[in-house]
């Protein structure tokens, strides 16, 4: 699928905050990129472009490990080709937590931090199916500040927009190429088993952009849920709970049950730039 046009979009808006930065392209399979005219010239009158054609069908992780093992420099940003940068994406920032704390990965917000958050694995037997693991992924909660940092916090996920040590996540391996989509949780479940710690900043917003249907990932990879299915049972999931948050608990009639976390921690409200200094005793 040629998404080339969005891809040069992405680049110029973070060089139009930071110039001459080297950027990586690893195109997941354009056949007709050599007789894209105006892609050629892009790439020939940027030299600090390096871009990687895969083959057919290679898939995001295989991508995303052969664009790290190209990077040449302490930190990498990971940014897929539907974001662009704006007046607040302070990458400056986002280096600075990582040399200045023991964290190995920092995101950036969009969407309002609905992809951040804590994951919680619990076993229990079940009379009729045995045992079964559960994870439950918490959305808009953290585990508490960064310190010394405004607006940042210690989190399990966060969005794939994000700010990484090189060499950390190339040690770990992240990336399962069998999933050739919807590589996200499995990829931060390896980082939390691996026990690197990643933070995000809410106030180093990106900005993503709508991509025509045509030219989506489900386009080329129309089943999707197979994906989830296999790296669900790579860990033995048995249940996925995406969306428990922590708001049902405000009332005991909207508890279903089958989120159910005994611990403290703390929520974000509906202002996504703001994290309550509250600790909600669930035991």
């Amino acid at each position: 699928m040629n998404r080339l046009d969005l891809v040069k979009r992405m680049i110029e808006s973070v060089w139009n905050y930071y110039p001459k930065t080297q950027v990586i392209v690893v195109d997941d399979y354009y056949k007709d990129y050599l007789a894209d005219v105006l892609w050629q010239e892009f790439l020939t009158n940027h030299s600090i472009v390096d871009y990687v054609q895969l083959g057919e069908n290679a898939g995001i992780s295989h991508g995303r490990e052969i664009g790290v093992s190209l990077v040449t420099t302490k930190y990498f940003m990971q940014i897929d080709d539907d974001f662009v940068f704006t007046d607040n994406t302070n990458l400056t920032k986002l280096i600075d937590v990582l040399e200045t704390t023991d964290l190995s990965i920092v995101t950036g917000d969009y969407k309002n931090m609905m992809f951040t958050g804590i994951l919680k694995v619990h076993q229990n037997i079940a009379q009729k199916k045995g045992k079964q693991t559960m994870l439950y992924h918490f959305p808009e909660t953290a585990h508490g500040l960064i310190p010394g940092f405004k607006n940042c916090y210690s989190v399990d996920l966060g969005p794939n927009i994000y700010l990484a040590n090189t060499e950390h996540i190339r040690y770990i391996k992240p990336w399962d190429r069998e999933l050739k989509a919807q590589e996200h949780t499995d990829f931060f479940l390896v980082v939390l088993i691996a026990g690197l710690k990643v933070g995000a900043c809410t106030d180093v917003p990106l900005k993503e952009y709508g991509v025509p249907d045509r030219l989506k990932t489900r386009a080329k990879y129309p089943k999707k849920g197979v994906y989830i299915m296999n790296y669900l049972r790579k860990w033995k999931i048995t249940e996925w709970f995406k969306q428990c948050s922590p708001k049902q608990y405000y009332s005991k009639e909207m508890d279903n049950g089958k989120c159910k976390w005994n611990s403290t921690y703390q929520f974000f409200d509906g202002d996504p730039n703001i994290l309550h200094n509250i600790l909600i005793d669930r035991n």
